[in-house]
């Protein structure tokens, strides 16, 4: 929505320039210039339902191991819900530190820029996404995973030449001294999760396009949660 307020914006800055410099003003180009806005509001009352279906997502038939997540508003700071099975185990959302943030943000439209995330989980489990601010000459985003004030782990792209050829896509997470590649390709939307190549934990998109599904194997459960915002955080970077 913003971005098409935006895109109105500059058209009236445009006729009134032209208005000023050439003395020439067309009714013609103002009703095109308000279709930007006409179609922002639409967009707008979507957004709006977006919203609120994220909020009261609940999953259709869900295996007891399986983690469920649906998004489809990337850029609003409206709570979306967590379901392991068929149980709610928390609410997540993103932020933003500064308002104009969100409007470059989705302006651009660019979900992973300015993305920070705030997961809570129902027994009293609270963990922070914050992103670092990209340093000159790196082509890769970091961000650090903070859980009671302490900076536990941390979250990085892996953008490369040659992953770019191959049409992959990473994530790499590194915390309590293990390290954990979150891969897909993409054109595909299966994501595996790899520690030392053997895959420990698979997602991927349910029937309905907005809804994923996240599988951990046996023998990772002190660290899934970490793993699942992980996952959710891969669907923000590479939309």
């Amino acid at each position: 929505m913003i971005h098409l307020f935006f895109l109105f914006i500059i058209a009236l800055i445009g006729m009134a320039l032209r208005y000023f410099i050439l003395g020439q003003f067309e009714w013609i180009q103002f009703l095109y210039a308000s279709l930007f806005l006409l179609a922002a509001f639409a967009i707008g009352v979507i957004e709006k339902w977006q919203q609120r279906k994220d909020a009261t997502y609940e999953p259709v038939q869900p295996h007891d191991h399986t983690w469920y997540i649906k998004i489809m508003d990337r850029f609003s700071p409206k709570l979306k819900v967590l379901f392991k099975g068929n149980e709610k185990i928390g609410e997540y959302h993103r932020f933003y530190k500064r308002k104009w943030h969100h409007w470059l943000s989705e302006i651009f439209l660019t979900p992973s820029m300015y993305l920070h995330m705030k997961f809570t989980f129902y027994h009293n489990h609270t963990i922070i996404v914050e992103k670092q601010n990209k340093k000159k000459g790196f082509v890769n985003d970091v961000w650090n995973i903070v859980e009671d004030g302490d900076v536990i782990g941390t979250l990085r792209t892996d953008i490369t030449w040659k992953n770019a050829a191959k049409l992959k896509e990473g994530l790499i997470l590194s915390i309590h001294d293990k390290t954990f590649y979150f891969r897909s390709l993409s054109v595909q939307s299966k994501v595996n999760v790899l520690k030392e190549d053997e895959v420990i934990a698979t997602g991927k998109r349910a029937l309905h396009r907005f809804q994923y599904e996240f599988e951990v194997e046996k023998g990772y459960e002190q660290i899934e949660p970490y793993l699942v915002i992980t996952y959710i955080l891969f669907h923000y970077v590479f939309k």
